[in-house]
């Protein structure tokens, strides 16, 4: 550059210097200089700067949008005119001209290259994306495949051959269409390998779950048929312990907790017992309700043993009752007197005798069964006996009244008075319905009242024969006989 420029100075000198020094001679003809073949001017340079400055920057948006591959002639003439702009020497004004021309030209085209292949790149490069997307998805799901058919198990080197041609996708660029695109080859090719993996152990792991589905069902019917033992022993214990509670009363002495155990009992009963779970849930409710039945009939024995034992103590009164009372009709002639009454007595006798005695409730129910029966056998000797104590007042009052009327009541006044106190007694026992006690002591004092009025009878027949004897006797016998009527006078006092 330097060298163009020290000529271009030295022509100058000589066009300026020359007709000073020739103005005695004619002037020759001046040279004609082709300006081609001088060295470029600093502008020419400057546009050849500008203009390879140029063609670089279009060439370098052409292969941004891959106009080469889009428009290969056109880029060959791009790149023809580039590469003799670069080899066009430079050192005259022309050669420089000529290579501005052909940088020019070069990146006239590949400007256009570039605003043709712009829409194609775009359309490709959204396509070549939706293909790396696409085939990325299908590797995931062909990967997914073979994993789920277990094929890194049945196959371990091509699993391991298609994670690494995967890995290779995944470590790729990806930012040109031209690494998108080899990507998505990449990722095809391990989508391929998966799937061959996947096609291939798809039957050894249908194979595998057939079998696994045979051990689970064999599986699940063993867990059934235990789950079904185990039920029906919690239902057989829930109805023992039920029945124990019940056996000492436990469900009235204790209602509330009888009534929650016979709640999850009922639960138990009616749940559904289909599944093995469910076969669990319902033997878990008859072991709750074994387990409250269990604390009722633990809670209940103290009290029910002695309620037990005062229902037998109370029965056991009730037979030694009928008994007394049927020995009682019976002495009374109750069969005799009253058949009717007699009979029915027994039919109520019997059926205390039939009846069970082994729980607390059958035992409260039979006491009353033989205390109607001695309440029958009672009605009978009451009747008896109250006939009998009708009877025997009757004869006492007759006889207390015989004993008045010859004034025994006088002449053996203590004896008499000994008849009358029992006499009273049989009043009062007749009074409150004590008949048998009213008929002994009536017919005591009916003995004693007759027994006094014939003591009475034979002292008076006595003093009378006296006072018969003494009449027609001397003063000796009246003597005697005022005495026998002093004797007289003296037990009447």
């Amino acid at each position: 550059m330097k060298k163009c420029r020290f000529l271009l100075l030295i022509l100058l000198l000589l066009a300026v210097f020359a007709p000073v020094s020739c103005k005695s001679a004619p002037p020759p003809e001046p040279a004609v200089v082709d300006p081609d073949k001088l060295p470029p001017e600093q502008d020419v340079l400057d546009e050849l700067e500008a203009a390879m400055a140029r063609a670089a920057a279009a060439r370098e948006a052409a292969l941004e949008v891959q106009g080469n591959e889009y428009f290969p002639d056109e880029w060959k003439k791009a790149e023809t005119d580039h590469e003799a702009g670069k080899k066009t020497k430079r050192d005259t004004r022309g050669e420089a001209k000529q290579a501005i021309a052909l940088f020019t030209s070069a990146a006239e085209t590949y400007e256009e290259i570039a605003e043709n292949s712009g829409p194609l790149f775009a359309k490709d490069q959204e396509e070549a994306r939706r293909a790396l997307e696409a085939a990325m998805a299908r590797a995931a799901r062909s990967r997914k495949d073979a994993m789920d058919n277990k094929g890194a198990e049945y196959f371990p080197d091509e699993w391991q051959a298609a994670e690494d041609t995967l890995q290779s996708g995944e470590d790729a660029k990806k930012d040109t269409l031209s690494e998108m695109r080899a990507a998505a080859v990449l990722y095809v090719a391990a989508a391929d390998e998966y799937d061959e993996i996947a096609n291939n152990s798809r039957p050894l792991f249908a194979k595998e779950r057939e079998e696994a589905e045979r051990v689970r069902q064999e599986a699940m019917a063993r867990e059934k048929d235990d789950a079904q033992k185990a039920l029906n022993d919690a239902m057989a214990r829930a109805e023992k312990a039920r029945q124990s509670a019940m056996d000492v009363n436990g469900q009235t002495y204790f209602p509330s907790e009888w009534r929650s155990a016979e709640s999850k009992n009922t639960s138990g009963k009616s749940a559904r017992k289909n599944t093995a779970d469910e076969i669990r849930a319902a033997t878990a409710l008859f072991v709750a309700a074994a387990n409250e039945y269990d604390d009722i009939t633990k809670k209940s024995g103290p009290r029910f043993s002695k309620d037990k034992d005062d229902a037998q103590k109370a029965l056991n009164a009730a037979i030694a009752r009928a008994d007394r009372s049927r020995k009682a009709a019976s002495d009374a002639k109750g069969q005799t007197n009253f058949p009717n009454d007699w009979k029915n007595a027994e039919a109520r006798n019997q059926t205390a005798r039939n009846a069970k005695r082994s729980t607390l409730a059958e035992i409260k129910a039979a006491a009353p069964l033989y205390n109607a029966a001695a309440d029958a056998y009672d009605a009978i000797a009451g009747k008896s006996n109250d006939t009998a104590a009708v009877a025997a007042r009757t004869r006492a009052d007759r006889e207390r009244q015989s004993a008045i009327d010859v004034k025994a009541n006088i002449a053996m006044k203590d004896d008499f008075n000994k008849a009358d106190a029992l006499h009273q007694q049989a009043v009062k026992d007749f009074n409150a319905k004590l008949f048998p006690a009213a008929a002994d002591k009536y017919g005591q004092a009916a003995a004693q009242f007759t027994a006094v009025t014939k003591a009475t009878e034979t002292k008076r027949n006595q003093a009378d024969t006296t006072i018969k004897r003494a009449a027609s006797m001397s003063d000796e016998s009246i003597a005697l006989a005022v005495k026998a009527g002093q004797v007289m006078e003296e037990n009447h006092e």
